[in-house]
């Protein structure tokens, strides 16, 4: 990965432990979680470019492969859970 690869994901790193040190987020947590799930999608995406990366060193790429499937596994559960919510929220009475 380049030195702006790198930026970029320091960057990123910095604005995730900055929310994280939040209190939760107000607004629809639909769109929280649906938000959640974009960013689980990227670090797989992420993982898998260093897989790429780093093919030489054979023994690393079985673990990126492993992170980059655990994000996607990640994502969509933080999707399925968007729209468990979102369903379920369309069943309950008007107030």
């Amino acid at each position: 990965m380049n030195e702006f690869g790198q930026d970029r994901i320091a960057a990123a790193h910095e604005a995730l432990s900055t929310a994280a040190a939040q209190p939760r987020p107000e607004g629809d947590p639909v769109a929280v979680l649906s938000e959640l799930s974009a960013v689980a999608a990227l670090l797989g995406e992420l993982a898998g470019a260093e897989q790429s990366e780093l093919a030489e060193w054979g023994t690393v790429g079985p673990h990126l492969d492993l992170a980059r499937q655990h994000a996607e596994a990640l994502a969509r559960s933080l999707r399925h859970a968007s729209g468990t919510l979102s369903y379920n929220r369309e069943l309950l009475p008007a107030a």
